[in-house]
């Protein structure tokens, strides 16, 4: 039977995988000891958006951003009622870039630090409406208009039940000078963007071991 490990068991896998377990040892080990959980459609759901968004919040911390349209619009929107703002500075991302344990662990179980990157940012964007609102529905035009008259590629789609994902960067073959991120989901409308500066290679090697 498929199921969905909820820790790390050794030598069966990691936390959120789907593998297929011996309908006895799940029911006599792994479920009694919430190890595991039945891999419904409901659970494959959940745990493949988590993924999405995992990947969105790794590729915030791995990708330079030169414009100031996110600037823009966090000061716009950041003052409105309903809407949580999140702002990090530069000096902030220095400070982060000398904590001692900055590794970030890949997909095949290997250390990335990812220290060098955080101390080229220059700062960090978030705007999240909870409730769907003229406001929210104006930024979303307005992220949409600005990566159309802009030169952005659209690094990643996805669509899934009334929620939309798109990542767009902005850059050449070798350096990525752009990235945001908007989430629009039936309640909730989310926007990212980071500032910064950071090599292509870096940025593909960082998603090719996630």
């Amino acid at each position: 039977m498929k199921v969905i490990l909820k820790a790390d068991v050794k030598g069966v896998g990691k936390k959120d995988q789907i593998i297929n377990a011996a309908d006895g040892y799940a029911r006599n080990f792994l479920f009694p000891r919430k190890l595991a959980k039945p891999a419904d459609a409901g659970s494959i759901k959940e745990i493949e958006m988590k993924k999405i968004i995992t990947i969105a919040l790794m590729l915030l911390l791995a990708v330079g951003a030169s414009a100031q349209e996110g600037k823009k619009l966090y000061n716009k929107y950041s003052d409105q009622e309903g809407v949580s703002a999140v702002y990090i500075s530069p000096a902030m991302f220095k400070l982060m870039g000398q904590l001692p344990d900055m590794n970030v662990e890949t997909a095949d179980g290997q250390k990335m630090d990812i220290a060098p990157l955080v101390r080229s940012f220059s700062g960090f964007y978030m705007l999240s409406f909870e409730d769907k609102s003229a406001a929210s529905a104006e930024l979303y035009k307005e992220v949409t208009a600005m990566v159309a008259k802009g030169n952005f590629e659209l690094l990643m789609e996805v669509k899934d039940s009334g929620s939309t994902i798109r990542m767009y960067t902005l850059g050449d073959e070798n350096v990525v000078n752009s990235f945001v991120c908007i989430i629009n989901e039936d309640d909730q409308t989310m926007f990212f963007s980071l500032e910064g500066t950071m090599n292509r290679s870096d940025l593909e090697k960082l998603i090719a071991n996630m």
